[in-house]
């Protein structure tokens, strides 16, 4: 078989980048996401494949974009409910006047 294209390239190793990058995330949808990645970089930089195996270069690839992964995880870390509460403004006018319409309903039925 010839390698001669992307799509052929595709083709014939997506399911053994799928397989790598699974046993690397433990998540099929990460894995699927990263196969893409790799794949759109192999589109990328296959200009500057230097006649070398094909297959130890897209792992390598695939490699590179799981660390790229991992290091964009590691940035985002997700806050606390309260971090959030307290990044709410309480104090908006539709608020002041909301409390303001409940004190005068509350006073009517007193």
């Amino acid at each position: 078989m010839t390698l001669n294209s992307l799509e052929s390239i595709y083709q014939y190793y997506v399911k053994d980048v799928y397989r790598y990058l699974y046993s690397l995330s433990y998540d099929h949808h990460t894995a699927e996401d990263l196969v893409q990645e790799t794949f759109y970089r192999a589109y990328l930089f296959l200009e500057d494949w230097k006649d070398e195996r094909i297959k130890p270069w897209l792992f390598r690839v695939a490699h590179n974009a799981y660390v790229d992964y991992q290091r964009k995880a590691s940035r985002s870390i997700v806050k606390d409910a309260v971090f959030f509460d307290q990044l709410i403004d309480r104090h908006t006018p539709e608020n002041i006047l909301l409390q303001f319409v409940m004190h005068i309903n509350d006073s009517s039925h007193e």
